[in-house]
């Protein structure tokens, strides 16, 4: 049986079902600094401990793994001192916002010998499996181009403790706090990038000091072609997916309505015939539950694959490999928007890394200021 903590539980809520859902785990300590976040868990949890200093969780024999869930300018910190402890980790994405501070958990963590992973959950969302189900099998033939759109409404900045969320300095832009979903998906599907250009614009929204919609194009080692294009300027959450083999292809649409969710994937075999290969008999459509039944089982789904993986020793599914390469895709989106070029991958270090880093005065500062708010 694994001993898990959660550390933040905003986000972290969700880690917490996960591990409590899991058949080998068990949640056993939560921490947090808002007194109402705990008390939520503490009420949901029953039998968890909570402790306002995650340090103290460290010190338990009982403990294997634990998450961390705080906004991602913190992450890099608390993952060390677990990794340190010796103990597994999961990150909530975005793993960091550099790739020096991926690489020292990394690093680190195989020094340590324990294992990192990245909550990358839409790898288990019952279409985006399916997707990579299909690829493995051969169905889909060599991968020529993959696509995703999405759309959703502002982030909640107004309403997460030092607005966070709208600032550059904190979050690291648009991509890291929710592109960089679809961007894993597309690197799963597409495999390893070589070339990256974006456009981006932050013209509507002036909560945000980082652009709301960007249109990232992607080059494959393989040969093919990628593109992901988000706005948080729209309404709702709805997303849409293609990918385009040589012998087939697959259209995924999740959009969420009031009135019902749209969540079905299409798939057709490309034809000989061109005449053949439009008859809309020879798609099949495959339909699925609600966008949050579904988000859900995802959850349920990585987290207990993750733990399976760390009971037996095993790489996670996703791992901190997987949490950089994420990372990079959006550092090097963002580098290309700003100099209007592309940027060929890899990336030797963090585009304007002195800029990304945070003074320490600003981080207790911003701990200050949560906590006047509580």
């Amino acid at each position: 049986m694994i001993g898990a903590a959660v550390i933040g539980l905003n986000q972290g809520l969700n880690h917490c079902r996960g591990y409590s859902r899991a058949k080998n785990a068990r949640l056993l300590a939560v921490s947090d600094l808002v007194d109402e976040l705990l008390n939520k868990a503490k009420k949901e949890f029953n039998s968890v401990d909570t402790y306002k200093d995650y340090k103290e969780i460290l010190k338990r024999d009982d403990i294997d793994v634990v998450s961390v869930t705080v906004p991602p300018f913190l992450h890099t910190q608390i993952a060390m001192d677990i990794i340190e402890s010796g103990k597994h980790v999961m990150l909530e994405k975005p793993m960091a916002l550099t790739l020096e501070d991926c690489d020292r958990m990394i690093d680190t963590a195989k020094k340590k010998g324990v294992k990192i992973g990245v909550q990358f959950n839409k790898r288990f969302h019952p279409i985006f499996k399916e997707i990579r189900f299909l690829i493995d099998e051969g169905a889909m033939g060599r991968i020529a181009a993959v696509s995703a759109t999405y759309w959703r409404f502002p982030f909640g900045v107004m309403s997460k403790p030092g607005k966070w969320s709208g600032k550059r300095k904190y979050a690291g832009n648009m991509l890291f706090e929710d592109g960089i979903h679809y961007l894993d998906l597309l690197r799963w599907f597409g495999g390893e990038v070589k070339q990256v250009q974006c456009v981006d614009n932050d013209w509507v929204r002036d909560e945000f000091d980082f652009s709301q919609i960007a249109y990232v194009n992607l080059e494959y080692e393989g040969g093919g072609i990628g593109n992901f294009s988000q706005t948080i300027n729209g309404f709702g959450n709805s997303a849409i997916m293609w990918v385009i083999g040589t012998k087939s292809c697959v259209l995924a649409n999740l959009t969420y309505d009031p009135k019902g969710d749209l969540v079905v994937m299409m798939l057709k075999a490309h034809q000989k015939d061109i005449e053949e290969d439009r008859r809309p008999e020879i798609v099949r459509t495959k339909n699925y539950s609600g966008i949050m039944s579904t988000y859900l089982e995802s959850i349920d789904r990585h987290f207990q694959e993750f733990v399976n993986r760390i009971e037996k020793g095993e790489e996670p599914p996703i791992t901190g490999i997987d949490g950089r390469k994420a990372v990079e895709l959006c550092l090097a989106a963002d580098k290309s928007a700003r100099e209007r070029q592309p940027v060929k991958l890899p990336l030797r270090e963090t585009p304007g890394f002195e800029e990304k880093e945070l003074a320490q005065e600003e981080i207790s500062k911003y701990y200050a200021n949560t906590k006047k708010q509580t």
